[in-house]
């Protein structure tokens, strides 16, 4: 009778722990499912429609602040020359994150999103530039953020910012 009562109790926390499992998905897989969902937002669009338009980085992360969306904790300077194009707040499974935009000296567009690192599980982050379906893109982790800038443009132009 005891066995029967464990397989019981062992049988009931797999049917609600493993849709759990397969709702969140693995650690390793959360950040790919971020950047594939980022990606795919940027993709379905000639430009993203934006919650704020403004060339102002400064207002855009007091717009953001209002909205109790994640702001970009600190920029290099190099980036902080671009003029900035605004700024958007997104939800991706039930987490806030923030996109804001600048305009490289290309006129492609640079996009930084921003969530907090908690809501991406993962532990490795790769520091290098990625390329994917004429995306390149980077992700940082800054002050308990996670940042993945995205851009169409050259990769020659995208690291004189970053």
């Amino acid at each position: 009778m005891p066995y029967l009562a464990l397989a019981a109790v062992l049988v009931l926390s797999a049917a609600i722990l493993f849709p759990l499992y397969i709702e969140n998905g693995p650690r390793s897989a959360s950040i790919e499912q971020y950047q594939k969902a980022n990606l795919q937002m940027l993709s379905s669009v000639p430009a993203p429609e934006l919650d704020l338009v403004t060339a102002d980085f400064s207002r855009t992360q007091e717009y953001l602040t209002e909205m109790k969306a994640p702001c970009i904790p600190f920029l290099p300077g190099s980036l902080l020359d671009l003029p900035a194009v605004g700024c958007k707040t997104l939800h991706w499974k039930g987490q806030e994150l923030s996109l804001t935009c600048f305009r490289l000296p290309s006129g492609e567009l640079l996009h930084v999103f921003v969530i907090d690192e908690q809501a991406v599980r993962s532990i490795k982050v790769s520091n290098g530039f990625e390329e994917r379906d004429g995306w390149h893109f980077k992700c940082q982790r800054r002050a308990g953020m996670l940042l993945m800038f995205v851009s169409r443009a050259s990769m020659t132009e995208i690291t004189q910012y970053l």
